[in-house]
């Protein structure tokens, strides 16, 4: 069975502009079981958003800063497949739509792991995640500027070449 399963693509409604955190249900579209969804969205107004894991306390939303802009991004679900979505536009601007979901060989923390400790500024460092996954596992990393710096958000997935992950 394939980790990464794709379906027909069905529009899911975010919270209104300037809601911070609201629970979105995806219940209908996933089956149970189901550890995360895969979305696209477009923002086409001046926006930002915001998703994660329910229960989670990470606060960075900073997916879409831009009118006219679009992104993919994958994002764990609870057992009762709801994740949160943070939304900050005065027109509502954002649109997302549901376009795959993970299986049980996928899983989520339900909040990210701080490495900012072992970043030296200006320098290449190796960040040890073997704590946290274990070898050959795939990792996605968010790297974000820091506050009051040139808007900076980064993603990248570490693990298995790309081509051994079964996404049929």
């Amino acid at each position: 069975m394939a980790a990464f399963v794709p379906i027909t693509p069905v529009e899911v409604s975010l919270p209104d502009a300037w809601h911070p955190w609201d629970d979105v249900d995806v219940s209908a579209h996933v089956p149970v079981g189901a550890t995360g969804v895969i979305l696209h969205w477009y923002s086409y107004a001046l926006s930002r958003l915001g998703l994660r894991k329910n229960g989670s306390s990470d606060t960075f939303f900073d997916y879409a800063r831009f009118a006219n802009y679009h992104g993919w991004v994958a994002i764990g679900i609870d057992a009762n497949r709801i994740f949160e979505a943070y939304t900050d536009s005065q027109e509502g601007g954002i649109k997302a739509w549901l376009v795959g979901y993970t299986n049980d060989e996928v899983h989520f923390f339900t909040n990210g792991y701080d490495k900012t400790d072992v970043i030296t500024p200006l320098t290449w460092d190796d960040l040890d995640c073997s704590g946290e996954a274990p070898p050959g596992a795939g990792r996605h990393f968010a790297v974000l500027s820091p506050p009051g710096t040139q808007p900076l958000l980064i993603f990248c997935f570490a693990g298995k070449h790309p081509s051994a992950l079964n996404l049929a």
